[in-house]
């Protein structure tokens, strides 16, 4: 579930910085009905900073392919994966 300050903000039909209109939806709704589960996310590997947002911006680092704490999609590109599933 979403933290109450951001359930509300999809509630709100303009964006107070922007003037955008706003689109709400129940995301965990979507998932369940495309039949999509989501993994536990995998513990930190070491101790640092997952993320840093700067403006508009979140730069992420060290995160790797844990899917239910298994490392999954090992391997090089383009020889062993396809530059397409590399995004």
């Amino acid at each position: 579930r979403l933290p109450l300050a951001a359930s509300r903000a999809f509630r709100n039909p303009v964006s107070p910085a922007s003037g955008v209109r706003m689109v709400s939806f129940d995301v965990e709704g979507v998932l369940k009905d495309k039949g999509i589960v989501l993994p536990d996310a995998a513990p930190p590997a070491a101790n640092y900073v997952p993320y840093v947002v700067t403006g508009n911006y979140i730069y992420i680092a060290g995160q790797i392919p844990m899917v239910n704490g298994e490392l999954k999609y090992v391997g090089k590109v383009p020889s062993e994966y396809a530059s397409s599933s590399a995004y």
